[in-house]
């Protein structure tokens, strides 16, 4: 039977606590938020796990891991936490220094999708599927990945197909209220 023995990381512990604004000790593992999480089943892990990992000082793990990506952000968690815990915003924590110190998960071109979205929503204040789709594959190379789906959504109505449309006013506000000037 084999041990593995971790040793908390206090000061992660603490610099992920401020920057979220979550007690994480506050967790008591009920699994209520796991339960309820969308993305759940296809992550490698799950928002409990998150907040006891994080707890445990369990960086390396956690920055190589698919679940702070595939978190869709939609606070189901925090919404069945009778502790009122928001993983949603550990999470953002936990991106926020992957991207400082330049992680690579595991999970090819999952960050590189992240940011291309992020990067769009700040310059134009909303998403522009084309457009995203036109820099995600640009970046990861795979010029035709995907490309009967994609199709398929166009005729479905689902995505547009001008990457030039879709900028809105007050755009500057946007990047306000993600945190960039």
């Amino acid at each position: 039977m084999s041990t593995t023995v971790v040793k908390p990381d206090r000061e992660f512990t603490k610099k992920i606590s401020e920057a979220s604004g979550v007690d994480v000790s506050a967790c008591y593992q009920c699994m209520k938020c796991s339960a309820g999480c969308p993305v759940a089943e296809v992550s490698d892990s799950t928002p409990a796990h998150i907040l006891r990992k994080v707890l445990l000082g369990m960086k390396d793990e956690l920055m190589q891991g698919d679940f702070i990506w595939l978190c869709i952000g939609c606070e189901t968690c925090k919404t069945r936490c009778p502790q009122d815990i928001s993983t949603r915003a550990v999470v953002d924590a936990l991106k926020h220094m992957a991207f400082e110190e330049n992680a690579e998960p595991k999970e090819k071109n999952v960050a590189l999708l992240y940011r291309t979205f992020l990067n769009i929503v700040k310059t134009r204040g909303r998403i522009n599927e084309p457009l995203l789709m036109m820099h995600y594959k640009m970046g990861s190379k795979d010029y035709m990945g995907d490309m009967d789906l994609g199709m398929e959504m166009i005729k479905k109505g689902k995505m547009g197909i001008n990457p030039l449309s879709g900028r809105i006013r007050g755009s500057r506000q946007v990047r306000e209220i993600i945190g960039e000037k």
